[in-house]
């Protein structure tokens, strides 16, 4: 007999810190903080370790780490969210403070460094980031109890758990949430899709160009060889009279 399975909807956060890296509380005053607002799970993300879980009961605390990295620009951070069984979830964070455009974070995930992208910086909206086709998320990045409950993403799975939760984002099964401010964004990505629109407009106009004045010719010499025919054709016919 086939079973059903109810899927429920519940506040997801993937992004938080605690006194483990740069956060100001524990991580269960933490995690206390996200149960209180009614969220159904949280990630402690704490820079480059995986912070032991805190024992709160009634919320899933899901085992998250932002990784360091170096990609030759700069310094950049990166989500890995883990479950039980289920592949770990990669995640790019926030992509504003590095100026990336839709084109790299594109390739990004063409070459498996990440899956999704986080389009909030500190709760903090940068809209660019919804545009990319790229699926996204809402977080608070929260470093201190006061930064809790800005944005989130609302995951709708049969549970919970670590697992159900991976799956279900994965799947797409989930929105972003919250009211987060619109921030300044970064001039880098706008300038740089500004400077391609322009030598593509460039390149295109003098694409026209080119192949007018070489249509242009074309028919000129189309022309000539019609002129000549029918002047060929009147010394025959002229011939033959």
């Amino acid at each position: 007999r086939n079973s059903i399975v109810i899927a429920m909807r519940f506040r997801v956060n993937l992004h938080t810190h605690t006194t483990f890296s740069d956060g100001k509380n524990t991580p269960k005053e933490m995690v206390e903080a996200y149960k209180k607002l009614g969220y159904g799970a949280v990630a402690i993300t704490d820079h480059d370790v995986f912070t032991p879980p805190p024992d709160v009961e009634g919320i899933t605390v899901l085992q998250g780490c932002e990784h360091t990295t170096e990609n030759g620009k700069s310094i950049e951070h990166w989500l890995e969210i883990r479950g039980e069984k289920e592949p770990p979830l990669k995640i790019k964070a926030h992509p504003n403070r590095y100026g990336d455009t839709c084109l790299e974070l594109q390739l990004g995930v063409q070459q498996g460094l990440y899956e999704l992208i986080e389009s909030t910086e500190h709760g903090t909206l940068y809209e660019y980031y919804t545009t990319c086709g790229i699926p996204y998320i809402y977080s608070d990045d929260a470093h201190s109890v006061d930064m809790v409950g800005k944005a989130w993403i609302l995951v709708e799975a049969p549970s919970t758990s670590p697992d159900d939760i991976i799956r279900a984002i994965r799947a797409g099964n989930f929105v972003a949430g919250g009211s987060p401010p619109e921030g300044t964004p970064h001039p880098i990505p706008y300038l740089t899709e500004f400077t391609m629109s322009f030598i593509t407009f460039i390149t295109m106009s003098w694409a026209v160009k080119s192949m007018g004045g070489e249509l242009k010719k074309a028919m000129k010499e189309l022309g000539k060889a019609a002129k000549s025919s029918i002047k060929e054709s009147a010394i025959k016919l002229i011939e033959t009279l």
